[in-house]
């Protein structure tokens, strides 16, 4: 999820204005768009990513944002994001765009994360910055990715593992994200989830390859 951010910040170019609205984009299956339910969620969806990345939306279970709205939240289980990354004029412009991405994507795989590189340490200063000011902490300890687990034309995915630590101790986090070009979009689709077991990997992963299903584009693998 952290070098998703990084290859995106790195490569993002705009060529085109955007459209006063982003591309539309379903909720994942079971899923609510929240953000407009409560808006901070928009906010910290924008933490950390590039100039001009949109999000289009911030979904979360109905039970879940229910308990945010009145009050009652002991935290998130899982959440989805879909961010819009490139608005270009011709599907060819988008097409190249979206094979480089691709590119890069592919060769960080087989690039050990280092917490300790001046790229990271920049990428992160944003998120702890956001945690200090509600006097909260956050690290990075570590970072596994676990390779891909989508891939066509115009789709790849992946999946990867954080360790974190906090103010209240360890906690691990798995994610599950996508690239993907919508006819003259490049999309950005992730499923975070609290890292239990492989159930959880395998709950994201499916939360995923669904929502890129209901968009039309269905994975080959």
């Amino acid at each position: 999820m952290l070098r998703i951010v990084l290859i995106s910040a790195l490569m993002f170019r705009p060529t085109v204005a955007y459209a006063d609205d982003p591309p539309y984009v379903p909720s994942p299956q079971g899923f609510v768009e929240s953000s407009t339910l409560v808006p901070a969620l928009k906010e910290q969806a924008l933490i950390g990513q590039p100039e001009g990345k949109r999000v289009i939306g911030v979904y979360l279970l109905p039970a879940e944002v229910s308990a945010l709205m009145h009050g009652t939240s002991r935290g998130l289980s899982i959440y989805c994001r879909a961010y819009v990354i490139r608005e270009s004029a011709t599907e060819e412009d988008a097409k190249t765009f979206f094979q480089s991405a691709v590119a890069s994507m592919k060769r960080s795989y087989a690039q050990p994360f280092d917490p300790n590189s001046p790229e990271t340490k920049q990428m992160l200063r944003p998120y702890i910055n956001y945690a200090e000011k509600k006097g909260l902490s956050l690290g990075v300890a570590g970072l596994t990715n676990l390779g891909s687990i989508m891939e066509t034309s115009d789709v790849l995915a992946g999946a990867a593992i954080g360790e974190l630590s906090t103010e209240t101790g360890p906690i691990s986090v798995n994610s599950a994200f996508a690239l993907i070009r919508d006819g003259k979009d490049v999309l950005e689709l992730t499923v975070g989830a609290q890292f239990e077991d492989q159930d959880s990997i395998t709950r994201a992963d499916n939360v995923l390859k669904n929502w890129v299903k209901a968009l039309g584009l269905s994975p080959s693998r």
